[in-house]
């Protein structure tokens, strides 16, 4: 079979239940790693109520916080994965409400891991944008040794590939370390990959960039048979386009692939 895997930073999840239902049916989405979504732990269950069809797990912004009364900065990584796949889902134990991942244990075959993450806005300090990267690293690394792993999500810097050249800034720099340290590489910068490159447009003016990818070891890459970012739509209001990846599982390939769409872009 394949997995048809999104990645989106929606800036706030009631508001964006219009374009996320839309692609959700139309582009027949299997799993979606969303973030930057300011749910509280108190109010998680909405994201259940988005789509019957889907379930949701992940990580509030005040998961390790209940007890704040005001909850106004940015956080939370959350996954809403198909109902068919929920008996194969297993909730990885990660202690960051800015890293949140599942395992999907097919029978027969080696176990998937997706990993969300939404790493430190370039407004806060650099040292805690390189410590969460590090341990989210150090969770890669050591998931790499049980299957198959996936990084999707919002790294807030510059991602650095064949599709996209840049100066780097030391952020680019430290990420572009441990992607060689592990072999790995972002799929949307690849030549395969079609749609547009920058997938978030700055504040104020600034510069398009690509913050959002899925990550995965090169050995891995033979196994991708699409990777698209969503061009414009009158319902996406946000500043961050959606990346789509179509996974092969066991060699399956579905006929509707995700490249033959009408709504991506080449």
């Amino acid at each position: 079979m394949d997995l048809k895997v999104a990645c989106w930073n929606c800036r706030g999840i009631m508001s964006a239940v219009p374009y996320l239902t839309n692609i959700l049916s139309e582009l027949k989405i299997d799993v979606i790693a969303i973030a930057e979504h300011w749910l509280r732990k108190s109010q998680f269950h909405f994201l259940n109520t988005v789509d019957s069809s889907y379930r949701a797990y992940g990580k509030s912004v005040d998961e390790y916080h209940p007890e704040m009364y005001n909850c106004n900065f940015r956080g939370g990584v959350a996954f809403l994965v198909s109902n068919y796949l929920c008996p194969f889902i297993v909730e990885l134990d990660i202690e960051s409400n800015r890293i949140c991942g599942i395992e999907i244990q097919f029978p027969g075959q080696p176990s998937v891991f997706l990993i969300s993450v939404y790493l430190p806005a370039t407004t806060q300090p650099f040292h805690l944008f390189v410590d969460e990267l590090e341990y989210l690293m150090d969770i890669y690394r050591a998931y790499t040794n049980l299957g198959t792993v996936f990084l999707l999500g919002d790294f807030n810097c510059k991602i650095e590939g064949p599709r996209y050249k840049f100066v780097n800034d030391r952020r680019s720099n430290l990420l572009n370390t441990h992607l060689e340290a592990t072999s790995s590489t972002p799929l949307h910068t690849l030549t395969f990959a079609i749609g547009p490159i920058h997938t978030f447009q700055s504040y104020d003016g600034g510069p398009k960039t690509c913050h959002r990818c899925h990550i995965t070891q090169r050995e891995n890459v033979c196994h991708i048979s699409g990777s698209a970012a969503l061009d414009e739509d009158i319902f996406n209001v946000f500043d961050h386009k959606p990346i789509i990846c179509t996974m092969e599982i066991n060699g399956y390939r579905r006929s509707d692939s995700i490249n033959q769409n009408p709504l991506l872009t080449c």
